[in-house]
């Protein structure tokens, strides 16, 4: 399944035909153990607001009722949710307005986008699911007729794009880049230095630190906000005995570095592209020996980045986030949700 979801994901970068296409599934189950043998299914349109309804003759109770609402990547708006018995002609259960869609329970590769919006859903992987409470023994009795009824949209990346076109002002462009250092590697206020450069632009920075002992631990830190950070180039060097001492320019050269905290590669075979889902990115370079340098040696260390909201990475890159482990999906949410949530 995971397989298939990311071929299917890669294609739709790659401009694929069926990128448009999606799928619905029902499922339903005495003891909520959902399977393909008590599953419905229909096609469906990304893009625009569909009304899917499934009938179910009832054969047991209490029953547990699910759907998986989408096959692709992408954020999923829902409408309304409705469970009627046609036998009895009465409704069981709604979800209507936004506070409603909180009973919901989602599961797996599917959360709510924004906590204000709790009708509004990312799905990051190939089983979304959206649990619906149980269908009791006093709402239904066996052999009653059911109609589960569902009104939803699913833009896939569509909505990234157009969250991309948004023009940040300045002042919330800003961003930082701290560089720490340390003998132990007990990384602190004490023993750093901050620079400032502007998201959505090519920025070099460049700090100067007169070393006091040997060996010394560096850490980066490229940013203090969620978004996508594109490492152009990194050097360490001795500007006292004017040579380098590291370099990092190609991208496999970055696999040395260690990222920690909220940071992490955004797609394994493109590790100069990082993933900041937070305050706390760090990333720790290689440990500077006693033949790099001596105490009293000027460093300088040099970083040429680009930060960008990952919607507009998103929007202008051919790059595939399905085949993504289920930790660094959930970075991936936490990373959508601040940038969708919260001004740019």
């Amino acid at each position: 399944l995971q397989e298939d979801f990311a071929a299917r994901e890669k294609n739709e970068w790659l401009g694929g035909t069926a990128a448009g296409h999606n799928f619905i599934r029902f499922f339903w189950d005495g003891g909520g153990n959902f399977t393909d043998t008590k599953c419905q299914q229909q096609h469906y349109l990304n893009g625009a607001w569909i009304d899917c309804t499934f009938t179910l003759r009832v054969d047991e109770l209490p029953l547990w009722l699910c759907f998986a609402p989408s096959s692709r990547l992408g954020i999923t708006e829902l409408d309304s949710i409705t469970v009627r018995n046609a036998t009895q002609d009465a409704e069981i259960m709604s979800f209507r307005e936004k506070e409603e869609f909180q009973r919901l329970f989602l599961a797996k590769d599917l959360k709510w986008l924004c906590p204000e919006q709790s009708n509004i859903a990312f799905i990051y992987g190939p089983e979304p699911i959206i649990l619906l409470p149980t269908v009791k023994k006093s709402k239904a009795k066996l052999g009653d007729l059911l109609e589960i009824s569902i009104r939803l949209r699913e833009d896939g990346m569509q909505r990234l794009n157009v969250l991309a076109n948004r023009v940040p002002d300045e002042e919330s462009r800003e961003n930082t880049v701290l560089l720490f250092w340390d003998s132990q590697g007990q990384f602190s206020s004490n023993k750093s230095l901050l620079r400032r450069y502007l998201r959505g632009e090519n920025a070099t920075i460049s700090f100067t630190l007169s070393i006091e002992e040997m060996p010394i631990w560096l850490r980066l830190d490229p940013s203090r906000r969620t978004g996508i950070i594109e490492l152009h180039h990194l050097t360490v060097r001795n500007a006292t005995r004017d040579q380098d001492i590291m370099s990092f320019r190609q991208p496999d050269d970055f696999k040395t570095l260690f990222l920690t905290g909220d940071l992490t590669w955004l797609a394994p075979g493109r590790r100069n592209i990082l993933l900041a889902g937070g305050a706390n990115s760090i990333c720790i370079l290689p440990q500077l020996q006693e033949n790099d340098a001596a105490p009293g040696d000027l460093l300088e260390v040099t970083v040429c980045l680009k930060e960008s909201s990952l919607p507009q990475f998103l929007a202008g890159h051919q790059i595939s986030l399905a085949d993504r482990t289920a930790s660094r999906g959930q970075r991936l949410f936490q990373c959508l949700r601040g940038q969708l949530c919260s001004p740019q």
